[in-house]
């Protein structure tokens, strides 16, 4: 519930909730692809585009389930 919740908030404009949530989540799966992937689109909502950045490396070599091709235009639209 807490990812879906954080997807909800960056959806409707609100990174800096999303990463409370995000915060929660982490402490039940610290390296989950997809925490890591919504950690960066967060941040990238926020203007924090490097960080944003090492939060999609960090994603890209994580194996659990994710959206390659979502992480791959997050990745696109930092540039």
């Amino acid at each position: 519930p807490l990812l879906e919740a954080a997807a909800l908030c960056i959806e409707n404009g609100r990174p800096t909730f999303a990463l409370a949530y995000l915060d929660r989540a982490r402490e039940q799966e610290p390296e989950s692809a997809r925490l890591l992937m919504l950690y960066g689109d967060a941040l990238a909502k926020r203007g924090k585009k490097a960080e944003a950045r090492e939060y999609y490396e960090r994603a890209r070599k994580d194996k659990g389930p994710l959206d390659r091709a979502a992480l791959e235009r997050a990745v696109s639209a930092l540039d």
